[in-house]
């Protein structure tokens, strides 16, 4: 059956002229028998149209679908186990709804890695470890430091490199329990 633009519009469940007409224009593909000119109307094969027209209302439901995948995957790679529980509060909310929330929370999580707010994980252990190697290499010129400023026996000078050293120990000790706890969320990249 042959329909003009105007009767394809008036179809229920189809959309108005000027969305049709746009639709053509993005469309090369969208099934025009006739364009319309001057005085002669578009004409369109229905069930080719309806058809058409279907197909890329699925599209775009599929190209949304992925779109809500893509940023629910990143919110888990960005959050970890934080982003599974934070998913109990989207029962109830339409796809739409779930959908705002998780890119809401991603460009919060975005603009707080840009303010300064989160850091990586790596670059946080890499300062700390900088700054503990920093404070051992002053310890180990602490005495010789001191007893330059004060007169202090050779047996004191010793008494405090042994304390120095024990510290060093017990810090390095501290730190290798601490770097064998489990992570709050496996994978985490941010702290």
């Amino acid at each position: 059956m042959i329909v003009s633009l105007g009767e394809l519009a008036a179809i229920p469940g189809l959309p108005s002229e000027p969305t049709l007409r746009k639709l053509i224009e993005q469309n090369a593909d969208f099934p025009v028998i006739s364009r319309g000119k001057n005085g002669q109307s578009y004409e369109f094969d229905l069930e080719a149209t309806i058809a058409f027209i279907k197909d890329l209302r699925r599209r775009e439901e599929d190209e949304a679908r992925a779109r809500s995948e893509e940023v629910r995957q990143l919110g888990l790679q960005l959050l970890g186990d934080d982003a599974l529980a934070a998913s109990e509060r989207t029962v109830g909310l339409s796809p739409t709804e779930r959908k705002a929330m998780l890119e809401e929370e991603l460009l919060a999580t975005k603009l707080a890695v840009q303010r300064g707010e989160l850091v990586r994980k790596l670059e946080t252990e890499a300062a700390i470890a900088q700054f503990v190697l920093l404070v051992a290499d002053k310890q180990v010129t602490f005495s010789a430091r001191l007893a330059k400023r004060a007169d202090i026996s050779r047996d004191l000078i010793a008494v405090i490199d042994r304390m120095i050293e024990a510290d060093r120990r017990d810090i390095a000790a501290a730190m290798e329990r601490m770097s064998n706890v489990a992570p709050a969320s496996e994978g985490d990249p941010a702290l």
